[in-house]
Parts: C-alpha cells; sequence; structure tokens
C-alpha cells in the first residue's frame, strides 16, 4: 500500500505532499522470509502523558500502542531528514503467524554511504512477543554524534536462527 497526505497551511494556502509506502504482510501466506512492518525513523519521545492526543477504550492507549515503551511514545518523523547532534530512533516490528511457537530473533541495523558500511549496531537478541498482536518489537537508538553529516542508506537485517529466515528493510536518510 501507499499512503499519501496532503497537507494545507491555513495562513499562507502553501500545500505539501507526503508520499509512502507500507506492508501489511498476509502472515498465512509467508513462510519463507520473516514477515516484517516498515521501519518508522524519528528523534523524538515523549511521555505519554504529554502525547497530543489520547484514545479511550477498554485497554489503555499504552497497551494499545505499538510506538509506546517504557511510558515513552515514539514521534514518528515525517521526513527522511535527521539531525547528528540528537538521537535517532529506529523501530519496526516481525510478524509470527505460529503464536503456539513464537522465536528468538536477532536483528542489527546497518547503515551504508556510497555503498561503504559506516555504522553497525550490535546484534539485539529480541523475543518479547505480543501475544495479542504476535508481534515482536524490534528497537535501536543511534546515539548523537555516530552518523556525520550526509545521505545513509539504513538496512535493518532480522534473523530467525532457529528456521534460518532472514529479512532486510532498506531505507534512505540523510543526517545533517
Amino acid at each position: 500500500y501507499v499512503i499519501k497526505l496532503l497537507v494545507r497551511n491555513a495562513s499562507t494556502g502553501r500545500m505539501g505532499t507526503f508520499e509512502a509506502p507500507f506492508t501489511i504482510p498476509n502472515l498465512a501466506r509467508e513462510t519463507i522470509e520473516i514477515p516484517l512492518s516498515s521501519i518508522v525513523f524519528s528523534q523524538q519521545r515523549v511521555a505519554t502523558a504529554d502525547a497530543m492526543y489520547t484514545v479511550k477504550q477498554k485497554i489503555t492507549a499504552d497497551a494499545a500502542n505499538p510506538l509506546v515503551d517504557g511510558g515513552q511514545k515514539l514521534v514518528p518523523a515525517v521526513g527522511r531528514t535527521f539531525s547528528a547532534n540528537r538521537p535517532l530512533y529506529i523501530f519496526l516490528q516481525a510478524y509470527e503467524h505460529d503464536a503456539a511457537a513464537p522465536r528468538q530473533l536477532a536483528a542489527y541495523a546497518t547503515f551504508y554511504r556510497d555503498g561503504v558500511r559506516v555504522y553497525e549496531t550490535p546484534p539485539l537478541g529480541i523475543d518479547r512477543w505480543d501475544a495479542t498482536t504476535k508481534a515482536l518489537p524490534i528497537r535501536f537508538t543511534i546515539a548523537p554524534g555516530t552518523l556525520a553529516a550526509g545521505s545513509y542508506t539504513c538496512q535493518v537485517t532480522v534473523i530467525d536462527p532457529s528456521a534460518g529466515r532472514v529479512a532486510f528493510r532498506h531505507v534512505g536518510i540523510d543526517v545533517r
């Protein structure tokens, strides 16, 4: 799928658009690759009490929102340009169609500049599967100053060592 947003500034009348692809995996058909969500980048986290809106449901908004972790809500970046002087947060989810046997996965993020690997996070062992959504949140934090100014390709690699499966997501970003 592709989502396209159209925004209009009420005071100036100027308009802008944003378009981004996203994937809703069909877990019943995916047997070779690990099903993954799109990657969410951010440089801002806020306390859930400070969020701009709340959802009133029978379950708490924190439990229903995958962007909330430890009382902090990740605010997704609309663009792909980030400051080198602030932490860069990366979030995505892996999905499991066999909830009876969730396995531990390993994940890491690699940044390439002009085809050359510049930085790679240490591998994360992750196994906190959500029984309700059958999703495994994957979170990385890149420290300020780790990436110099420039254009990068960020590749997130997720490995299922027990099943011999792997999945990748690539996204271009700019650091200023």
